[in-house]
């Protein structure tokens, strides 16, 4: 009775397994970048403070899926910050920012501000940790709330494609993003 009842409780789970491919052996290994980036929270201008997380949040995410980079766990930067009295809001200026990736062991760290006077601006740059400089800085506009992803996304695409490409090739092209039509229903 002991066997019979296993068997049905084991068969299914082997089942499922050959038809849905589980357990199957990968194509190949996957590609893992040496290059370890942080995303830090954006400070906020007469902006909601919420928008900061979601906007590093995006970001994060975009630069994760890519697989370009390894990328630093937001709960170890903020012990980081924590440690050095920076606070957890994360946004510092260069000086700090470098010597937080130092203490990170990371190759690059994005800081940027999300900024409200009559439209949102958000402004990123990324920091190269060991040249003790910026390299990239990226400014987008936008009208509403509503559309911070979208554009959060669209800079994080772009950031991740000119820092694919200076990690390949050691030479920038140099992208200036003032505005982002966005269109309802657009992705």
């Amino acid at each position: 009775m002991y066997k019979k009842s296993l068997l049905l409780l084991v068969l299914p789970i082997v089942l499922l397994g050959t038809f849905t491919g589980a357990g199957a052996a990968e194509e190949g290994p996957t590609k893992v970048s040496s290059k370890k980036i942080a995303v830090l929270n954006f400070s906020t201008n007469n902006a909601p403070e919420f928008l900061s997380r979601v906007v590093r949040n995006v970001m994060e995410v975009t630069l994760f899926a890519t697989g370009e980079f390894q990328l630093l766990e937001w709960e170890q930067i903020q012990g980081i910050l924590r440690k050095e009295k920076w606070g957890e809001k994360g946004d510092l200026d260069v000086a700090d920012t470098i010597e937080l990736g130092k203490k990170l062991q990371t190759d690059f760290l994005v800081a940027g501000s999300i900024d409200k006077i009559e439209d949102y601006r958000i402004t990123a740059r990324v920091v190269s940790v060991s040249d003790k400089k910026i390299l990239l800085a990226y400014s987008k506009k936008f009208s509403s709330e509503n559309d911070i992803d979208r554009v959060a996304e669209k800079m994080a695409q772009d950031l991740n494609r000119d820092m694919g490409n200076y990690v390949k090739t050691g030479s920038l092209e140099r992208h200036f993003y003032d505005t982002y039509s966005i269109m309802v229903g657009a992705s």
